[in-house]
């Protein structure tokens, strides 16, 4: 999922990745259901 470029929670910093957590957790909000 984070490999994607379109992705709007990760940030590339050369060839590292970072997760914005904030959004990160919107996303994960918004789409897990127990």
């Amino acid at each position: 999922m984070t490999r994607f470029a379109d992705c709007p929670f990760v940030l590339w910093v050369g060839k590292c990745r970072m997760i914005k957590r904030e959004l990160f957790d919107e996303y994960i909000e918004k789409m897990y259901e127990i």
